[in-house]
């Protein structure tokens, strides 16, 4: 599975899951940010696009996942529901 999101600043982040794992590849690389505001705006970007693609990958394998950031954040992605 592949998805391309784009996020503020020009900065693209491709998404893919296959049995190796999951995997991140920025175009162009992540920008670093000083103002707060703007950094927070930026992973509040990424942090949604990146639940979305795992909610995705959570229904194609039936299942949860688990998502631990390098920050130390963890979040449940869960499979989503069928009505």
């Amino acid at each position: 599975m592949q998805h391309t999101v784009r996020l503020p600043y020009g900065t693209r982040a491709t998404f893919s899951y296959s049995e190796a794992g999951f995997n991140v590849e920025w175009e162009p690389a992540p920008p670093v940010i000083r103002n707060p505001r703007a950094r927070r705006r930026f992973f509040e970007a990424y942090r949604e696009a990146r639940a979305a693609f795992l909610q995705d990958v959570a229904a194609v394998m039936g299942g949860n996942v688990l998502v631990v950031d390098t920050s130390g954040e963890m979040a449940v992605i869960r499979q989503p529901v069928k009505h």
